[in-house]
């Protein structure tokens, strides 16, 4: 847990006034001198010779005030040492910090013509460990390429710079807030861990006692309150007692164990909480606590009454969020932070939040298309998640030759001799053209006279053109006052280069002046993201995946695993170019991407995959056009979709012994403290993690087949490089889809091994078998068959929901099998936050015991969840039917599929299977009780029954007034039958232990021990079940004998008193049969 320090802020204090001592002051003076009464202070004031007097209320004042002023003097002077120990400490851990501050930070400064991104990438792998934190800002550039974010490494780097990336660094495909800014300094901060330390503190600061006056206040403000002056009088006889313990504690403080004496002195519970709501000390009063009092540790001897808390945010801008965070300075709050700053800030009674037009935008864009209901969770949806993120490859930047040369040729321009110009004054006016401080260029002659007049030389400019090109023209191209080396030289090319400095001889080399290479052209994507629907193989997106499983095919619209990828029989020119981009290998790629390479020939085997029902979308013009710190909406979308965070956290100025405390005290996951900024980071694992990379992983592919198409129509040897959705080649090639012309210099980031982000495919292999893919599915059979339990068990089926007709039902799979669950009730209910949550958070509907279900219900759920993969079960024709009037029976028709089962798994015994199957080949006959009746060997009368009835037994019947007639006769049996639904039991539940004191007896439960065949219905029977001998229809019966696993456990029972009655009943059996 970390060591233990004790507040430098419990220490003495002076005596103000030596002429009234009060109680606390004597008690110091005592204790600083070493006696245990006054007494003996009094002797020990005698033997120094102080005048004391007589009286003895006269020698005690004056001993008190005669060491009194003692002690003072001890005290002052113990302060001032203290004091400048404070200081000198001060001054160390000071210069400590700022050291241990330049030790732990990098500094990245602009380079002109240098590749930053991959020198911040460098950076960030040497600092790279899993649980360390980085802080990073950005000082200087372009205002709205600010950068200040912290950062947690989970252990996986491409992953974690991918995130940071896509979250700090990206505007749009095109533009980074590292390589497309100028004059700046990054700064990386690697924060400093907190060992965790338990601070014994005293809460007393503030004029009156921090922990004392909202306590009095409460007692203020009851008292006004009070409807009875014996109320009243209650409440003011606490305040005086308050007042009083207020002065006793204003210096010394209020202790830990002080607070449960105060607790139970006041019949109040207190509750002390350090920042980000973590629980330090609670004292609960013995008695009822007429209140609870919650505060927090905002500084150390320090708490701040916090009544509220969860407050709905006051929604303000950026600028009103920062001001605010500065008027906050030395005040408590805690605050979290995003790429722009600060980005809420929470108070003792108040919460701000940025007012983000984009967020806003975004639920509603997803809301009105239906996407806000395709969304996976990292931290729920595991295997498939990885298997999708696996399958999404953003564009990269692949080289096809050396670009060295083509960037210095792209940068340099050459000036041709003439005489009929002024030279110097073309030079000049070149120079001018391309002038900016910081850059350098490199100038080299060739042709004319050569040896004297001979150029080669690198210069940087200062900001001063004049000066610089005086200069320039003094060390370079004068030779004497008459003569340089422009104007008096003939029949030359001088070459002007923008860039590093490098010698002519390599200058003319990369120029290829010897070889005439040709200018190089570049074209791109028009809204490379949004173009989508421009490729050939567009089939719309996947939204729910509704199965994650082995397979050797597509299935249907999602993400496959292949492997044994084949170019013998391919296009030749996609292998030439895959040879290069190395984009295609035993991975996993989006299903239309499959179709593109079979359609060019490419061979492959395909081992797994995950699919689902498909959607389509467009960006509209807001989200084309509209911007969000300069970069476009639908980029910024596409880039959010693949989000990956562990981790929440946030954010608190303070100094290091609180961040200590706060250590010591919370359930973080992770905590660092930034000692530049004086600001400790708590982070929490994240329970969610909401994404739709398998949207974004389309976007990307589709995104790709376009440049590919491209690529086809040229020829290989005339692409100098691919960047992400650019193309630099050499000649005139017709553009195609989205691609249009765009002269543009080649980009200065560095090449990549594979055009494909993810092209190394690590994740294992998956185990849950094939199974058909079909919308709408029915399982209909025998009961005991396992239909339902083959489904819910299934574990390729993706975010399952189990839905039963009641809550009993429901619940027990829940406790069975662990799956999450819901009532038919709530699927079809009208309330729309009822079926946004269904369709929000499941993709697999498995819907139980549908014989109960009215076709016009089944047709309802199908109408509502259009997206959603259904799969129905029940034994439809055969078991009792929906009892709702009006309603049609459920019909087997509007399925997909339909699967048929006729093994009972439940039923156990042969005679009783014979029996079962007896009723199924004959369910549509009207007398088919009394054909199986005589099948059921044990028939016992009532007085029998009572003498082998157990609580765990059940009896079932066809009526409500046979089920209660049972229920009386074994009323001095407990066992009872729930009426409502709460979070301990659901209606139709059967207990054996009473409910208690907070449940009623006929309004929570009753006593029952009789059953409806309806109510029963998905039951098993493990102990003997007697069967009400009144007539049942078909269904009825069939119903009763299939809860029972073995025909020993299965009883007829007569009601009547009349033995006779348990003679069989004369029925001509010979005609029910002819009937068959």
């Amino acid at each position: 847990m970390g060591e233990i320090i004790i507040s430098t802020n419990i220490s003495m204090s002076l005596i103000p006034d030596l002429n009234k001592v009060g109680r606390t002051g004597k008690k110091k003076i005592r204790d600083l001198f070493g006696v245990n009464s006054t007494k003996n202070l009094i002797k020990l004031a005698n033997e120094d010779g102080v005048n004391l007097g007589k009286r003895k209320e006269t020698q005690e004042k004056r001993a008190y005030k005669y060491f009194g002023n003692m002690y003072n003097e001890i005290e002052e002077e113990f302060a001032i040492k203290q004091q400048q120990q404070k200081k000198v400490l001060k001054i160390k851990k000071t210069k400590e910090a700022k050291q241990q501050i330049k030790t732990n930070t990098r500094i990245l400064t602009w380079k002109d013509e240098a590749m930053m991104l991959p020198l911040f990438y460098d950076i960030v792998r040497e600092l790279y460990k899993k649980g360390e934190n980085i802080n990073v800002i950005k000082k200087g550039g372009e205002g709205e390429m600010a950068l200040d974010f912290s950062f947690t490494f989970t252990g996986d780097l491409s992953r974690d710079f991918k995130e940071m990336f896509i979250s700090y660094l990206q505007i749009d495909s095109d533009t980074d807030r590292i390589s497309h800014d100028i004059n700046y300094k990054i700064y990386i901060n690697v924060g400093k861990k907190i060992k965790g330390k338990k601070i014994l503190q005293a809460f007393k600061f503030g004029t009156t006692n921090c922990l004392f006056t909202p306590m009095i206040k409460w007692c203020d403000e009851k008292e006004e309150n009070a409807k009875t002056k014996m109320t009243a009088y209650k409440y003011s006889g606490m305040k005086k007692k308050l007042i009083k313990d207020e002065l006793l504690y204003r210096e010394s403080g209020v202790s830990e164990e002080d607070i449960n004496m105060i607790s139970n002195k006041y019949q109040v519970n207190i509750e002390v909480n350090t920042p980000f709501q973590k629980n330090f000390i609670t004292c609960k009063s013995d008695k009822k606590a007429l209140t609870t009092f919650k505060f927090i540790n905002t500084r150390v001897d320090h708490v701040e009454h916090n009544r509220i808390v969860n407050l709905k945010p006051e929604i303000v801008s950026q600028s009103e969020l920062n001001e605010i965070k500065t008027s906050l300075r030395g005040k408590y709050h805690t605050y979290t932070k995003n790429n722009r700053g600060v980005s809420s800030i929470s108070t003792i009674d108040k919460t701000y939040k940025k007012d983000n037009e984009y967020n806003n935008y975004i639920r509603e864009f997803e809301k009105e298309r239906g996407i806000n209901n395709y969304y996976l969770d990292d931290m729920v949806d595991v295997d498939v998640s990885r298997f999708v993120r696996q399958g999404v490859h953003f564009n990269e930047t692949i080289d096809f030759k050396d670009i060295q040369n083509a960037k210095i040729k792209n940068n340099t321009s050459i000036l041709k001799y003439t005489d009929e110009e002024n030279m110097l004054g073309l030079f000049y006016n070149r120079l001018k053209g391309i002038y900016k401080k910081d850059v350098n260029i490199n100038v080299i002659k060739k042709g004319g006279d050569g040896g004297i007049m001979a150029l080669d030389f690198s210069f940087t400019f200062t900001g001063k053109l004049s000066q610089d090109f005086k200069k320039l023209f003094l060390s370079y191209i004068q030779i004497d006052s008459d003569t340089d080396k422009l104007e008096h030289d003939t029949n030359y090319k001088l070459y002007i280069n923008i860039g590093k400095e490098i010698t002519g001889k390599k200058l003319l080399q990369a120029l290829g002046v010897t070889n005439n290479e040709k200018k190089y052209n570049h074209i791109d994507m028009e809204k490379a993201y949004a173009n989508f629907k421009m490729c050939k193989y567009f089939n719309g997106f996947v939204g729910k995946i509704t199965d994650y499983r082995k397979t050797n095919k597509i299935v249907d619209v999602g993400y496959y695993r292949i492997e044994n990828i084949r170019f013998q029989n391919a296009t030749k020119r996609l292998k030439d170019y895959n040879d290069v981009m190395k984009i295609y290998n035993n991975n996993v790629y989006p299903s239309p991407e499959l179709e593109f390479l079979k359609a060019n020939g490419v061979e492959f085997d395909i081992i797994e995959g995950c699919w689902g029902t498909k959607f389509d979308f467009e960006f509209d013009e807001h989200m084309l056009n509209t911007k969000d710190n300069d970069i476009k909406y639908y980029c910024k979308y596409v880039g959010t979709m693949f989000y990956y965070s562990e981790f929440n956290s946030f954010f608190m100025n303070c100094d290091e012994t609180l961040a200590e405390h706060i250590t010591y005290s919370s359930d973080y996951d992770m905590v660092s403290f930034n000692q530049e900024e004086k600001e400790v980071k708590v982070s929490y694992k994240k329970q969610h993690n909401n994404h739709l990379s398998h949207v974004c992983g389309f976007i990307t592919s589709y995104m790709r087949m376009n440049v590919l198409e491209q690529l086809l129509s040229i020829e290989i040897d005339d692409v100098i490089r691919v960047c992400v959705d650019g193309i630099y080649l050499y000649g005139d090639y017709k553009t195609l889809n989205c691609f249009r012309d765009k002269p543009e210099l080649i980009k200065q980031n560095d090449p990549s091994d594979s055009y494909i982000s993810n092209n190394v495919c690590e994740i294992a292999k998956c185990k849950t078998p094939f199974r058909s893919h079909n919308k709408k599915e029915l399982h209909k059979g025998v009961g005991g068959s396992g239909k339902t339990h083959l489904n819910i068990n299934d574990e390729g089926l993706i975010r399952k929901l189990f839905v039963a007709p009641s809550w009993k039902l429901s619940r027990s799979k829940n406790k069975e099998c662990g799956i999450k669950n819901q009532v038919w009730a709530n699927i079809i209910s009208d309330d729309p936050e009822k079926i946004n949550y269904i369709n929000q958070n499941f993709n697999v509907l498995i819907i139980d015991e549908i014989s109960m279900m009215s076709n016009e219900t089944k047709k309802k759920i199908f109408y509502m969840y259009p997206s959603m993969k259904i799969i129905m079960c029940g034994d439809p024709k055969y078991q009792l039917p929906s009892f709702t009037e009006g309603t049609t029976p459920f019909k087997c028709v509007g399925f997909d599929n339909i699967i048929k089962y006729d093994k009972n798994r439940r039923c156990k015994c042969p005679d009783l299977q014979q029996i079962l199957t007896f009723c199924r080949d004959n369910i549509e006959l009207e007398g088919l009780y009394h054909i199986v009746k005589p099948m059921i060997k044990q028939k016992i009368s009532k007085d029998n029954m009572k003498q082998m009835y157990k609580k765990e037994d059940l009896i079932l019947c066809r009526s409500n007034k046979k089920k209660n007639l049972y229920t009386e006769m074994f009323d001095e049996i407990e066992k009872f039958y729930i009426l409502k639904t709460d979070r301990n039991y659901c209606k139709g539940e059967i207990v054996f232990d009473k409910p208690d004191d907070n449940y009623k007896l006929g309004v929570d439960y009753e006593i029952r021990h009789g059953f409806t065949t309806h109510s029963i219905q998905g039951e098993t029977a493990k102990h003997n079940l007697f069967i009400d001998d009144a007539h049942m229809e078909a269904t009825a019966i069939y119903t009763a004998l299939s809860r029972a696993e073995y025909l020993k456990n299965i009883y007829i029972v007569n009601y009547s008193d009349n033995e006779d009655n348990l003679q069989e009943e004369e029925f001509d059996v010979d005609e029910l049969y002819a009937m068959m």
